[in-house]
């Protein structure tokens, strides 16, 4: 479920402005799509942030939670590529 549209008009994040559409997503995830400038295809950006306790140190469980994030958030966009749900 998307919380909101990021960008395409104004920059995000301070950077310049751009084509990029930009989605944040509830578990605070982005999505980030834009046209490449070479080639006649469409790029997609995922990004996610976990939370890290400074007196944590086991980066690989840490990695392990994000890449599960990320795997699950491409998943969902393929699916609904498959099925054509908007």
């Amino acid at each position: 479920r998307s919380v909101g549209q990021l960008g395409g008009v104004a920059g995000v994040d301070g950077l310049p402005s751009s084509n990029v559409l930009g989605y944040e997503l509830v578990d605070g995830s982005r999505i980030l799509v834009r046209p490449s400038g070479t080639e006649p295809k469409i790029k997609f950006y995922l990004e996610t942030m976990i939370d890290v306790d400074p007196s944590d140190g086991d980066l690989d469980r840490l990695r392990s939670t994000a890449d599960g994030r990320l795997s699950r958030l491409l998943e969902s966009i393929l699916q609904l590529s498959e099925t054509g749900d908007r």
